[in-house]
């Protein structure tokens, strides 16, 4: 189960970060030029919680058990708030095209948007979706998946025979009057 959060959880954050790196509206002007938004900039909010979400997940790899559990719960509300903000594929983003034909053409407001010929949507939002979704599955997974993990005990030594190489069997062996360097086992 803990492999599946670490998947989950990181082909979802390079997925959005990919995703907003991505071309997401492509508007082609009256005058001829072609305009290009990404994630980025046609959602900038999102693209903050994205990153915020990528920090949540590195700490959550750097913490120890509650305060794990706090980043994993931080990690899956930026995820589900950035597919919330990305949810709404069918509307493209006005302000970012106006200010994006205003850098171009020079005419602002509401003229701005008049100036677009044709505008087409591409993957990216699709893509922001689906990696948000694996990012929110993934931290939940990590936040309930991991509880009944068995623990180890790293300095506790089993009782019983002495392994071949085993210092505290050795050390044991001659404390019971035994020696371990002429047993033949």
């Amino acid at each position: 189960m803990k492999s599946f959060h670490h998947l989950t959880s990181l082909v979802g954050i390079v997925g959005l970060l990919v995703s907003f790196t991505s071309p997401w509206w492509s508007a082609q002007l009256v005058q001829g030029s072609e305009i290009a938004l990404n994630g980025a900039e046609a959602q900038p909010l999102a693209w903050s919680l994205s990153l915020a979400a990528a920090a949540a997940y590195g700490a959550s790899l750097l913490l120890n058990r509650a305060a794990r559990r706090v980043t994993l719960a931080v990690l899956a509300l930026l995820a589900a708030g950035a597919f919330l903000l990305v949810l709404d594929l069918s509307q493209p983003p006005s302000d970012a095209l106006a200010r994006a034909v205003e850098a171009i053409t020079g005419i602002a407001g509401t003229g701005a948007l008049g100036e677009i010929q044709s505008l087409e949507r591409g993957v990216g939002p699709v893509a922001a979706v689906a990696s948000s979704l694996l990012v929110f599955v993934g931290a939940v997974a990590g936040q309930f998946g991991s509880r009944n993990a068995p623990k180890r005990d790293r300095y506790s030594s089993q009782t019983g025979s002495a392994a071949a190489g085993d210092s505290q069997g050795a050390w044991d062996s001659l404390s019971e009057g035994r020696d371990p360097t002429t047993s033949v086992e």
